[in-house]
């Protein structure tokens, strides 16, 4: 049974993979710099932060807001993609460490 669940998690762990170069391809393709979303009032003011100076983005250049935007998703999701990657690793090496421990007891004369 334990065969199955390695099984499982190594392609998991092939998804994760893909997944990842998938997010960085898409991060490459994006521009520099950071979306930063401050509240003023009832309505939100955007600045893009680049090389530790902060700008005001007009509402004109929402294409570029939205492009940033993605980017920071992109990089969100890559540090939890990364993180279970390493989670499933440390999984996949304990248990094929333990994997057929109990059978061999039984089997053993």
């Amino acid at each position: 049974m334990r065969y199955w669940k390695c099984k499982d998690v190594r392609k998991r762990i092939d998804e994760i993979k893909s997944e990842i170069d998938k997010f960085e391809d898409i991060c490459k393709m994006l521009p520099e710099g950071e979306l930063l979303c401050c509240k003023n009032g009832t309505r939100y003011k955007w600045f893009l932060k680049q090389d530790g100076i902060s700008t005001y983005l007009p509402k004109s250049n929402k294409e570029l807001a939205e492009k940033l935007a993605l980017k920071k998703f992109c990089k969100c999701r890559l540090e939890e993609l990364r993180r279970e990657l390493v989670a499933q690793g440390y999984y996949l090496r304990k248990m094929d460490s333990a994997e057929g421990k109990a059978e061999a007891l039984l089997y053993h004369e």
